[in-house]
């Protein structure tokens, strides 16, 4: 391999690196999204225990 290949390999890698990256990001934003809206839904319903139960149970299975 040359010295140009090398460096397109390199320019690819680091390429597929921040792409990596900036999934992990939004995903992680999501999750935020998705612990406030469990929380907003926590706070107003009626049976917050038997829906905390339900959502325990589900996260179990997956």
């Amino acid at each position: 391999m040359d010295e140009n290949e090398l460096k397109e390999m390199l320019d690819v890698h680091t390429q597929s690196i921040q792409g990596l990256v900036e999934n992990q990001m939004m995903l992680a934003a999501q999750v935020q999204v998705l612990q406030a809206a469990l929380a907003t839904v926590l706070l107003h319903h009626g049976d917050r225990g038997t829906l905390l139960r339900s959502f325990k149970g589900y996260m179990k299975i997956s």
